[in-house]
């Protein structure tokens, strides 16, 4: 595996290097991975450095830089969507809780975080992903640190992922009185789910809404779903005032090049997990509407594997706890280390589920 580090003080005064990232990155090495190694250095040299950075690389970003310079992290996803982003956060006494550190992931998009606790004389890794899931606790052995973050960054970049684009002009909801019940529902359960999980990324809930709808698209070449029209509510919105102007019609798209996307109407993209409930619209005839949430279900099935948001790999998790049902309607799914899915044929399934916090951090 082709690994970047970038480690250390970077400063005006030359920096200083990280004695724990040089004991890493012998350890990364000596488990066969190819390592880049910046420990250390000048305040500009970041900004070369940024710059060279290719897409779909490995990049261990544990750059320390003054109070008073801008944060480069912030820009290493905005300018390479598909960078493998690791960051650290020093945490020794304890002064940040696990929310705090997941907030601080999500906001640079990691794909992992590594947090420092214990003493100086025993510093201890816990690595996290951005849905607060330990893959390592307080670990002080470096040697198991690489072998644990080499083994999720390698399952990470295993994982399908669907890209999307825009087909034109946003298509109107078709209102009627089931979607606007729908609609309603997820309004109030998603004051519950800030209540659940307060303190994790309080602007907007973490999760999507979607539901399906007779109404025809205009003709386009898809691989299915070509009669139905599915509605996902945006990225980033908060579920709490949604409404009609806040769904996006999706479809499935077959390319030219015979790969897959997902189509979206209007100026704005659907829910990252939109690819996954497209699937599961085309695998259960008799569901109409979803809902997805980070927090979990009493009583619910737990699917088997920790995958992260928008992955394909969750559609036959799913599809395993059904039992392999094509005819399933009104069930729910606990998603291992992210969330869960109420799957319902009428909005009024929704309003009975018990949903409770994930535990923080959760190992998995």
């Amino acid at each position: 595996m082709k690994i970047r580090i970038v480690a250390g003080q970077f400063n005006d005064n030359g920096g200083k290097p990280s004695g724990w990232a040089t004991k890493l990155y012998n350890a990364l090495t000596e488990q066969g991975n190819e390592v880049a190694y910046n420990n250390g250095g000048t305040w500009y040299s970041l900004s070369y450095i940024l710059g060279s950075l290719l897409p779909g690389e490995i990049v261990l970003w544990f750059a320390d830089v003054p109070n008073d310079k801008p944060k480069i992290v912030k820009q290493i996803k905005q300018r390479h969507p598909n960078i493998f982003l690791v960051t650290s956060k020093r945490n020794l006494d304890n002064e940040y809780a696990i929310q705090d550190l997941v907030a601080r992931a999500l906001a640079v998009k990691s794909n992992l975080l590594i947090e420092f606790t214990g003493d100086r004389s025993k510093v201890m890794a816990t690595i996290l992903d951005p849905l607060g899931n330990a893959h390592l606790y307080k670990e002080s052995n470096i040697s198991l640190v690489a072998e644990a973050l080499t083994k999720r960054l390698d399952l990470l970049k295993s994982f399908k992922r669907v890209g999307s684009t825009c087909l034109g002009d946003a298509i109107q909801v078709p209102i009627s009185a089931d979607i606007l019940t729908f609609m309603g529902i997820v309004k109030s359960q998603a004051d519950r789910f800030h209540t659940i999980i307060h303190g994790v990324n309080t602007e907007r809930m973490l999760g999507n809404a979607s539901f399906r709808c007779a109404r025809g698209f205009p003709s386009f070449r898809v691989s299915f779903q070509d009669s139905k029209q599915i509605f996902v509510s945006r990225r980033n919105v908060d579920k709490r005032s949604i409404g009609p102007d806040e769904f996006i019609a999706v479809r499935w798209l077959v390319t030219d090049y015979q790969k897959d996307m997902v189509g979206y109407y209007g100026p704005h993209k659907p829910s990252v997990d939109t690819p996954v409930q497209l699937k599961l619209y085309d695998m259960f005839p008799n569901v109409n509407y979803m809902l997805h949430s980070h927090t979990y279900i009493d009583g619910a099935p737990m699917t088997r594997d920790c995958i992260p948001c928008g992955a394909m790999e969750e559609v036959y998790q799913i599809w395993t706890v059904s039992n392999y049902d094509h005819g399933a309607t009104n069930f729910c799914v606990n998603v291992r280390g992210h969330g869960s899915i109420v799957l319902a044929e009428t909005p009024s399934f929704i309003n009975n589920i018990k949903w409770i916090s994930r535990p923080v951090p959760e190992i998995v």
